[in-house]
């Protein structure tokens, strides 16, 4: 019988559901045709030195998978952080979560019922004027409400909706004003 290794007959059983069929080696003269003989121990020989050369060829790439691994261990009750990735899980996705202190997380923004962000405004920052084809129209920077100011975007002022008794348009600052100042 050929060695073919074990992690192959392995991945037959559970790639085709049963073990691989079984290759069995030449006995020398237990035919009674001396060529046949000779062509059934060459190929023995061949399938022998096939198996070994793709063990070799497979090393190298082993060694470079693994090189990416690291050994990690978790014990029951351990907190970790798992790097969400569509259709994967694997272990080394995980990361070991050091502190004791218990995570908090901020709230979520509102979302409206099609998934869109549910922004609303806040505060306005700056207004600017800008030259978008050929004409002149005014945007202004928005703080929206709930999220942070690194959050800020500049909007075309026609399309805010907002309050206009809450907010006054002072032409002399270029500002919108949530008191009416």
């Amino acid at each position: 019988m050929l060695d073919t290794g074990t992690n192959e007959q392995m991945l037959d059983t559970v790639v085709y559901g049963r073990d691989p069929p079984p290759l069995a080696g030449y006995e020398l003269s237990t035919t009674p045709i001396q060529e046949l003989d000779e062509h059934l121990a060459t190929r023995d020989e061949l399938m022998q030195e096939l198996i070994t050369h793709l063990h070799i060829a497979a090393n190298p790439m082993k060694q470079e998978a693994n090189g990416k691994h690291r050994d990690i261990t978790f014990q029951v009750a351990d907190w970790v952080f798992h790097q969400l990735q569509p259709y994967v899980f694997d272990v080394s996705l995980l990361k070991q979560r050091l502190g004791s202190e218990t995570p908090t997380s901020g709230t979520l923004p509102l979302m409206r019922k099609n998934g869109r962000l549910h922004l609303i405004l806040d505060k306005i920052l700056d207004v600017r004027e800008v030259h978008t084809n050929g004409s002149l129209k005014k945007e202004a920077l928005v703080l929206w409400r709930g999220l942070s100011d690194a959050n800020t975007t500049w909007e075309d002022v026609t399309q805010l909706s907002f309050n206009k008794a809450f907010f006054t348009w002072s032409l002399r600052t270029s500002f919108f004003s949530t008191t009416g100042e």
